[in-house]
């Protein structure tokens, strides 16, 4: 029962507060103001995990004794907040690229009825 309730519990905080902010999908049915939003909020976040990766990073390299597991984890943190700010911007760029496509369908589907 109590794994059922943790697996749900898990779930939830998934697909309803961790996948949004980690993996946006720009919706074209959506407002640009609200998905350009969303593409600051998913950059902050992911130029805080390449901030606090290369900091760690910094950190463990100069501290006396290096620990090994820590560079790796501080390395592992930098190149993650890189990746995901990278994914994320692309499908940013396919979105706005799709949404001028579309503008420019509606402009030309209107010019025939602009010209009668």
């Amino acid at each position: 029962m109590i794994e059922f309730l943790l697996e749900l519990f898990s779930d939830v905080i998934f697909e309803f507060l961790l996948a949004p902010i980690f993996m946006p999908e720009f919706d074209l049915t959506a407002s640009p103001k609200f998905n350009g939003f969303r593409m600051v909020l998913t950059s902050l976040i992911d130029g805080g995990i390449t901030a606090a990766g290369a900091w760690l990073l910094i950190e463990s390299l100069t501290a006396d004794p290096i620990s090994i597991i820590i560079v790796f984890v501080a390395a592992v943190l930098l190149l993650a907040g890189l990746f995901m700010w990278y994914r994320v911007s692309i499908r940013f760029f396919n979105y706005r690229r799709a949404l001028v496509k579309e503008r420019a369908k509606k402009i030309a589907a209107e010019k025939p009825y602009q010209e009668l």
